[in-house]
């Protein structure tokens, strides 16, 4: 924060948007805006490949789209569940 004077963009509407914005940049550290872009990048790379993916599985392999399309949907849920069993139901450290 560059001074210790909370600003609250919600409480100043005379303010116009990039104002606004400006304010809630202010608010966070450096390290988090960082952060914030490298998971940008991160996923946008990431959604980016899955077209080509797509097409490499379908090349490859000689499997239709539904079938891929399966693949990534049940892949997807697969990693959901265990990432919420892990985080749920076992005790921190473990």
């Amino acid at each position: 924060m560059a001074n210790n004077k909370i600003i609250n963009p919600l409480k100043a509407k005379w303010q116009t948007p990039f104002h606004r914005a400006r304010a809630v940049y202010e608010e966070y550290p450096r390290q988090f805006w960082i952060l914030m872009l490298g998971t940008f990048i991160d996923r946008t790379g990431g959604a980016a490949l899955f077209p080509f993916f797509t097409l490499y599985v379908t090349h490859k392999f000689g499997v239709g789209m539904t079938e891929v399309g399966a693949l990534w949907y049940f892949r997807g849920f697969k990693f959901h569940w265990q990432h919420n069993w892990r985080s749920t139901d076992r005790p921190l450290g473990a």
